[in-house]
C-alpha cells in the first residue's frame, strides 16, 4: 500500500501543520528519525517551521502509517497522541469551540467545521432512544491506520472536554466502536468511564444532555462568529475540486436507506443519464460500479454486526429476495454472506480492506 493514499478517494483535504507537528514530536519520542519521518511524509524542515504551511491529508497519513509500522499498538499510540491535542492544537477551530455558550453549541458548531480539525473521521449526529448520539464515520479509513485515527480523535475529544469543563464528568453514557478489543482499550475505559462496546455496527457515543448544557467560561458569540468566517475560508481553500465520479459517490454515501436511481442522480447533477454515464466512463468507472461500491461496503458493515440476519441485511439494501442479495454479495467478494460472517467472527477477523466511502445506515445528517 502506498504511503501517499487519499483518505477520501479523489478528494485531497488539506491541513494546517499543527497536528502534524505534534505527531512528529511523538514519533521522535518513540525513536523514529526526524529526517526519515519528514521524507516519508514529503514535508521539508522549512515548511514545518512555517505556521502558514498547509499539507495534504495523505502526508499526515504517511507519518501515521510509518509510526504504526515501526511501533505497533496503533490504538495505544493514537490515544497518546490525541491526549496532546487540546484546544490550542486546532487553532481557530479550537478558539471557536472555546467561544461557545455551552457543550451543545460547541458540539453543533464544532461539527459544522469538523474537517478543519478532524479531517479523517466524519462526524454526524442523530437523536437516539437513549439521547443524542454522536456518530463517527470511519468506514473509509485504511485498516492499518484506522485504530490510530479513531483512538486519536477519542482522546482528543476527551482532552477538549477536560479544558472546557474542568471538574465535570465526560458526559458520555455509552461508547461504541467497530474495532475489536486491542491494546489500549483499558486506557480508553479510564478516559471514558462508561460502557465501551467493541465490534459494533458503527462507531459513536451516546451523550448526556445535562453535562453539555453546562456553560463555558470563555463564551463569546462575537469571537465565535469571527472564527466561523475564518473556518469557512479555510475549508474552501483546503478542499480541492472533486471529479464527477467522486461527487456522485459522496452523494450516494449520504443518502437514506433507499439509494436513488440513475435518473434521479443525473437530475441532481443537472445532466442527462447519457451524459452522466459518458462522464463516469471517461473517469474510469460507471454507475453500476459506484452503486455496487456503496452497497458492498454497507453490506460488509451490516454483516459484520451480530444485530442483523442475512435476510434483514438484504431487505435494508433494497433486495426483495435474499437469494438475489447473496448472488450479488458473492459477485462482489467471492464469498457468500454466511461464509463472510463466519470469517469475520473468527479469532483472526479484521475489518475489510475495501477503503471506499460508504453509506452508513445509522447516520442521517451532518451536525447542523
Amino acid at each position: 500500500m502506498s504511503d501517499h493514499v487519499s483518505v477520501e478517494r479523489g478528494s485531497q483535504h488539506r491541513l494546517g501543520i499543527g497536528t502534524f507537528d505534534i505527531l512528529l514530536s511523538y514519533a521522535r519520542e518513540q525513536g523514529l528519525d526526524r529526517v526519515r519521518c519528514l521524507q516519508r511524509a514529503g514535508v521539508t524542515p522549512d515548511a514545518l517551521d512555517n505556521p502558514d504551511t498547509v499539507i495534504d491529508a495523505s502526508q499526515e497519513l504517511a507519518l501515521i502509517r510509518l509510526l504504526v509500522r515501526e511501533c505497533g499498538s496503533a490504538f495505544h499510540h493514537g490515544l497518546q497522541v490525541g491526549g496532546r491535542q487540546g484546544l490550542t492544537a486546532h487553532g481557530v477551530w479550537g478558539l471557536g469551540v472555546m467561544s461557545s455558550a455551552n457543550g451543545i453549541v460547541a458540539l453543533q458548531w464544532g461539527g459544522r467545521f469538523a474537517s478543519v480539525a478532524f479531517p479523517f473521521v466524519r462526524y454526524r449526529w442523530r437523536l437516539g432512544r437513549r439521547g443524542p448520539l454522536l456518530l463517527m464515520d470511519d468506514d473509509h479509513l485504511p485498516d492499518d491506520v484506522s485504530p490510530f485515527i479513531v483512538a486519536r480523535d477519542l482522546a482528543c475529544l476527551w482532552s477538549l472536554h477536560r479544558e472546557l469543563l474542568p471538574g465535570h464528568s465526560m458526559g458520555v453514557n455509552e461508547l461504541r466502536l467497530t474495532l475489536p478489543e486491542m491494546n489500549g482499550m483499558d486506557m480508553l475505559r479510564d478516559l471514558y468511564p462508561c460502557p465501551v462496546r467493541t465490534r459494533q455496527a458503527h462507531t459513536g457515543m451516546t451523550l448526556d444532555p445535562a453535562t453539555f448544557q453546562q456553560p463555558f467560561s470563555g463564551a463569546n458569540r462575537v469571537t465565535q462568529a469571527q472564527c466561523e468566517r475564518y473556518c469557512r475560508e479555510l475549508i474552501s481553500q483546503r478542499k480541492q475540486r472533486l471529479a464527477l465520479s467522486d461527487r456522485v459517490r459522496d452523494f450516494l454515501r449520504n443518502q437514506g436507506d433507499n439509494l436513488p436511481t440513475l435518473t434521479e442522480v443525473a437530475g441532481v447533477f443537472h445532466q442527462s443519464t447519457r451524459s452522466l454515464r459518458r462522464q463516469l466512463s471517461l473517469e474510469g468507472t460507471g454507475w453500476r460500479q459506484l452503486r455496487d461500491e456503496v452497497l458492498e461496503r454497507r453490506a460488509r458493515r451490516l454483516l459484520g454486526s451480530a444485530h442483523y440476519t442475512v435476510e434483514q441485511v438484504a431487505e435494508q439494501l433494497g433486495y426483495t429476495e435474499t437469494s438475489s442479495f447473496s448472488h450479488a454479495f458473492k459477485r462482489w467478494t467471492g464469498l457468500s454472506p454466511a461464509k463472510f460472517r463466519q470469517a469475520q467472527s473468527g479469532p483472526q477477523a479484521s475489518r475489510s480492506p475495501n477503503h471506499e466511502d460508504v453509506l452508513r445506515r445509522m447516520i442521517k445528517s451532518d451536525i447542523t
